[in-house]
Order: structure tokens, then C-alpha cells, then sequence
């Protein structure tokens, strides 16, 4: 009985630790997308359109990310998905 528990313990340890790594590689996954995002915001001078059109973009491929919305420095929205 007890190599039983011992045998389900190491099975919910193994399913945890691979859960975590999935977790870790979408979580990275996510960062590069929003990174590669805001590249491509960055200094291309897009008509405002443009840029909502390219949040839109985003948020529709990159499934973890509801909503990308872009703001001023005053806080004022400039662009959102």
C-alpha cells in the first residue's frame, strides 16, 4: 500500500513539473510576442489605424493575450486591439 501512494506521489510530482514547464515556455512564448509587438510599434510612424489594425493582429494569433492597448504618456489611449 505504501509503494502505491509513493508511485501516485511521483506521478503527481511529474505531472506538476511538466505543467510548470508548459507554463514557463507559453509565459516566454507571450513575453517574445509582446517584445516583437512593440518592435514593430516602435518608430515605423504608423497612421493610428494601422497600429490598431497591427494590436488586432496580435491579439487574434497570440491567444493568451486578450487585448493589446497602447498608451501616451499622459495615459491617454493611442491605440488598442
Amino acid at each position: 500500500m505504501h509503494s502505491t501512494r509513493a508511485s501516485a506521489v511521483a506521478t503527481n510530482l511529474q505531472v506538476a513539473q511538466e505543467e510548470a514547464e508548459d507554463i514557463g515556455r507559453s509565459l516566454w512564448y507571450s513575453a517574445a510576442a509582446v517584445s516583437a509587438l512593440a518592435a514593430h510599434l516602435d518608430g515605423v510612424g504608423l497612421d493610428h489605424w494601422q497600429q490598431n489594425r497591427l494590436l488586432a493582429n496580435y491579439a487574434e494569433r497570440f491567444t493568451a493575450v486578450r487585448e493589446f492597448t497602447v498608451y501616451d504618456e499622459a495615459g491617454t489611449v493611442v491605440a488598442s486591439s
